[in-house]
């Protein structure tokens, strides 16, 4: 029995779990790879090509699949896939094949939560706006959570937020017990789930438990700035400066400096104190795009990020009635990212969840990769 596989698919390390399956079963297989698309020839027995089709719903393909058919035919294409050197995680191929590491996870009932499992079709489309690709990821073997809009009609009459993380039913017992129901089943976060956020005409993983590269990502929330912690503490560091004094008495006569508490050393505590000095919000103002913005002093001496350099330069700048501000916030605080990351290690941190953050053409810096794997990566 002769069966054709074609996928279309931006993952080439794909192959490697089709080569894997088929090695696992011992069936006859070719698999040919050209322009991000595999042919897989089955000539074997129909049950061994029935039992390669219960594997195949294990790999993870659908956060990656674009299209994918079957046919009885040769296929045209005749450069075969070669493995050579993975570029997956030295376990993750084998923990595919032990249901992915994972054990179905028994979730947490709650009266309240971001996140919900469903079962009815109907409450899926009369609650969220969810098109046909989203629905797809919900049905795949890894049960993801996807952050989903709530439908204005729906979210007015049951008093909800504008987003929740919903996922399908895990397990045959609760599919059972939900798929009648009208109501959403509210759960405790998961600890071990698939988590993805919509953005765009893509998505995010925004927490992946398929991996351990996580532990190996430079973590940038783990980073730590010598910050002041009040307004007192600010204004000692801006007259250690040549002209700090004036500065300040300049900046105080035009703008209020109200007093603060920074309790936090990382940074997010460094963009607070940008907000707190430009009142503003940085992450909600850059753009979605690249956009030039004025030059803020980020400088790295014996000490770390020279911080008053840093407060004198965004103090100065609004004082001059510039321009795009945060926008130079932003982009010198990336490429201090990039200066720091010396071993060019993937990026993981929480800030994904902004869109500015990921779609920031700074990023296409080759120091700022964003990982695949660990916590954070958008795929076309």
């Amino acid at each position: 029995m002769l069966i054709r596989y074609d996928f279309k698919i931006n993952l080439k390390d794909f192959g490697i779990f089709l080569s894997h399956i088929a090695k696992k079963i011992n069936i006859n297989y070719k698999l040919f790879y050209e322009n991000n698309e595999f042919s897989l020839e089955l000539n074997d027995e129909s049950e061994k090509i029935l039992e390669f089709n219960e594997l195949i719903k294990k790999v993870p393909y659908f956060l990656f699949l674009q299209d994918f058919n079957v046919s009885e035919e040769k296929s045209e294409k005749r450069k075969e896939f070669e493995i050579g050197i993975s570029k997956l995680p030295l376990n993750l191929c084998d923990e595919i094949f032990d249901d992915l590491a994972l054990k179905v996870q028994n979730y947490e009932k709650t009266n309240e939560s971001d996140f919900v499992v469903i079962a009815n079709y109907e409450l899926l489309q009369k609650a969220f706006v969810c098109d046909k690709n989203t629905q797809i990821l919900l049905n795949s073997y890894e049960k993801p959570f996807i952050k989903l809009a709530l439908k204005p009609l729906y979210k007015k009459a049951h008093n909800l937020k504008d987003f929740l993380y919903v996922g399908f039913a895990n397990n045959k017992d609760l599919y059972n017990e939900l798929k009648e129901s009208n109501e959403l089943y509210y759960i405790k976060k998961p600890e071990n789930a698939l988590i993805i956020k919509p953005y765009n005409d893509t998505f995010c993983i925004i927490q992946n438990p398929y991996t351990n590269e996580f532990d190996n990502a430079f973590n940038i929330d783990k980073l730590s700035f010598r910050l002041p912690k009040n307004k007192a503490s600010l204004i000692n560091l801006l007259k250690g400066l040549e002209h700090g004094e004036k500065l300040l008495a300049n900046y105080e006569k035009k703008f209020s400096l109200s007093d603060f508490e920074l309790v936090e050393d990382n940074i997010f505590a460094l963009i607070k104190l940008a907000n707190i000095i430009l009142e503003s919000d940085v992450l909600k103002l850059v753009p979605n795009n690249y956009t030039k913005g004025v030059s803020v002093d980020f400088i790295i001496d014996e000490n770390g990020l020279n911080i008053a350099k840093l407060i004198s330069s965004l103090m100065s700048f609004r004082l001059a009635n510039a321009a795009m501000i945060e926008v130079g916030f932003f982009e010198g605080l990336v490429k201090m990212l990039g200066n720091l990351n010396t071993d060019e290690r993937y990026i993981s941190t929480k800030l994904i969840e902004y869109s500015s953050f990921l779609s920031y053409n700074a990023f296409l810096n080759p120091h700022l990769k964003i990982s695949k794997w660990a916590n954070s990566e958008c795929f076309n």
